[in-house]
């Protein structure tokens, strides 16, 4: 009895034996060299992003755009609309493709807010924009850009990479009322010499009748605007004049040489005032650098295209 107890012991060592033999050829079968490269290849398989796929989109589309409004004036509805065609590489139309509209809605003098609006095009790739009327003058840009995925981040710039931007232009319904200028020239020392005609001469070559304040004593430039508006209201009052435009014409700097040439950078800070009740209807500061072979040709030049400047801040700018 006891040779059988040990037979039995020694058959079940073997058996055991045998057991794990089979499993360790089994694990050896399940991670062979064909499985593991498959494995790797699965695991080279390359994810497109949001923003890649987007930028491979626009790559393969056109935005043209086809028609554009004239300018126009505040208080007054554009006498168009604005037309974009979106098309692929080969000319053929992408419709119902999401386009994004930026466009000057309001303003703090020169401190601009945009609205946005999301069109699609229609069958035949256009995509029609209308601005409601003006409320505020601008002399800006509408964009058109693709509209981007919200949760990208990236798209939003790779849009504006490829937009198309067309002028938006909207003067002051103010400005060619009567009105007067308090607006002096001064000399390198700071001083007061004399009325700005480079700027009037400006003002009435596009059209602007405008002349001279009535308050010609300079010491008004140092004073409040209250003040001065108060003085010329006096006189002006019941004349009909719309706005009073005040400034000066300053150097920032001493005229100097540059290159063989006098170079002269002047600044104006302007403010525009409303002759009914003195309220400010638009603030800003232009500034201009003009060269000439003389002082003197250096100085007009850069006061000339200044003016320029001045009246086109006002123009656009004024409320």
């Amino acid at each position: 009895m006891k040779k059988i107890k040990v037979f039995a012991l020694a058959a079940m060592t073997v058996f055991l034996t045998g057991c794990v033999t089979t499993s360790e050829i089994k694990e050896e079968i399940e991670t062979t060299p064909v499985e593991k490269e498959i494995e790797t290849e699965k695991k080279e398989i390359k994810v497109v992003s949001i923003s890649e796929t987007f930028y491979n989109t626009l790559m393969d589309t056109d935005f043209i755009l086809q028609s554009s409004p004239k300018r126009t004036s505040v208080g007054k509805a554009f006498d168009g609309s604005y037309v974009l065609r979106v098309q692929d590489a080969d000319g053929n139309a992408r419709t119902a493709f999401p386009i994004t509209v930026s466009y000057p809605s309001s303003r703090v003098n020169d401190v601009i807010t945009y609205a946005t609006v999301n069109l699609v095009s229609n069958e035949d790739g256009l995509v029609t924009f209308t601005p409601s009327v003006p409320e505020y003058p601008f002399n800006d840009k509408v964009t058109f850009y693709a509209t981007p995925d919200p949760s990208d981040q990236k798209s939003a710039q790779i849009a504006l990479d490829f937009s198309v931007q067309s002028a938006f232009e909207v003067r002051s319904s103010t400005v060619f009322k009567s009105g007067v200028l308090f607006v002096w020239d001064m000399n390198e020392k700071g001083k007061a010499t004399a009325n700005s005609t480079a700027i009037l001469t400006e003002f009435r070559n596009r059209g602007i009748y405008a002349g001279n304040a009535p308050v010609s004593d300079s010491s008004y430039i140092t004073k409040s605007t209250a003040e001065l508006y108060k003085a010329n209201k006096e006189m002006l009052d019941g004349s009909g004049t719309a706005y009073l435009i005040s400034g000066v014409v300053e150097f920032l700097k001493p005229v100097y040489e540059e290159d063989g040439l006098q170079v002269c950078e002047l600044r104006a800070p302007l403010t525009c005032i409303d002759m009914k009740n003195g309220k400010i209807l638009y603030e800003t500061t232009v500034t201009n650098t003009a060269t000439g072979k003389t002082y003197w040709y250096a100085v007009q030049n850069c006061k000339d295209e200044l003016a320029k400047k001045f009246v086109d801040a006002v123009i656009y700018g004024m409320q």
